[in-house]
């Protein structure tokens, strides 16, 4: 045969395929299940959104999957966190006539200011003191102040040179307060020597001739 014969039955052969499949009734295609009963479509439940197992509000339970044990409300379970107490702290006023102190400051209080006069008996210099130049003045009626004055160079710098026998007069800090000190060192913030008035501490009592005020 040729190969045009060929081709011809072999559409002959699938149109009638075509049309024995066409009219075979339905149930004959279908292959038969393992019982030898057609298979039934299996129907799935998709349970509510919800907590499994977890009563629910009328009294009933919610379904459970398979194989899943109950899961228990975590909402209704949950403790409540305690409310926070926002009961107002109160502020502590200030006393009256007192500075505020700024945070992380100490409140300053200023030394007390005294004064004094009298004459040089004695001149001493503190080497450990930055060479500072004492000196212990005697005012009478066996009265006696000892003052700090401060280093030859700057008491030289000032033309305020010291001798004994000399008479001078000032005023100073006394930062020392305490009682068992009957004679404690003042401070001579300035001092009246030859005539002149020597400049040596500040108003708080801070050197003047320190590097950091000069």
């Amino acid at each position: 045969m040729k190969i045009e014969e060929w081709i011809g039955l072999f559409g002959v052969v699938f149109l009638l395929v075509v049309v024995f499949l066409a009219v075979m009734p339905r149930d004959a295609r279908e292959p038969p299940s393992a019982s030898g009963v057609a298979a039934e479509p299996v129907k799935l439940t998709v349970p509510q959104a919800g907590f499994v197992g977890s009563p629910s509000p009328d009294g009933g339970s919610l379904p459970a999957f398979p194989g899943m044990g109950q899961m228990l409300n975590v909402a209704a379970t949950r403790p409540m966190a305690p409310e926070a107490d926002l009961t107002p702290v109160p502020v502590p006023t200030p006393t009256e006539g007192a500075a505020p102190a700024q945070p992380g400051l100490m409140p300053f209080e200023r030394a007390p200011m005294v004064r004094f006069t009298g004459t040089i008996q004695q001149i001493t210099e503190m080497p450990q003191q930055d060479r500072q130049m004492h000196i212990w003045i005697h005012a009478g009626a066996g009265v006696e102040s000892h003052i700090s004055v401060g280093p030859q160079w700057f008491l030289s710098y000032l033309g305020c040179d010291l001798r004994h026998d000399q008479q001078v007069t000032g005023k100073g800090f006394r930062f020392d307060r305490s009682s068992l000190n009957s004679n404690p060192v003042i401070y001579a913030k300035q001092m009246l020597v030859n005539g002149r008035w020597c400049q040596l501490r500040n108003d708080e009592g801070f050197a003047l001739w320190s590097n950091q005020l000069r």
